[in-house]
């Protein structure tokens, strides 16, 4: 888990809620939404990570996945191969008929 941008004493939100005329219940709800919120505060250092990580994972794609200009000339070389295996398949049903 990572640090806390900041922390609320949710004990002492709750009574100062309670004093201003919420319930008891009412009270702890919103002191643990209140805390909740600061517990997802992001810092620059969070962006520093997803941007390393980012960076990272596009290294990995351009390594391990072809290009648009790849995958043209692959798929060229997949039609010329479908082609002549056609060519052989006739060829070979001719010779047993």
């Amino acid at each position: 888990m990572r640090p806390v941008a900041y922390a609320i004493d949710t004990h002492a939100a709750v009574k100062k809620f309670e004093r201003a005329g919420l319930n008891a219940q009412q009270a702890e709800a919103v002191a643990e939404v209140i805390n909740g919120a600061a517990s997802e505060q992001v810092t620059k250092q969070d962006f520093a990570l997803l941007r390393q990580d980012f960076n990272a994972f596009k290294a990995y794609c351009d390594e391990k996945f072809a290009t648009k200009e790849e995958l043209a000339r692959q798929g060229n070389k997949v039609v010329i191969a479908m082609f002549a295996g056609l060519g052989l398949l006739f060829t070979a049903l001719q010779v047993f008929q």
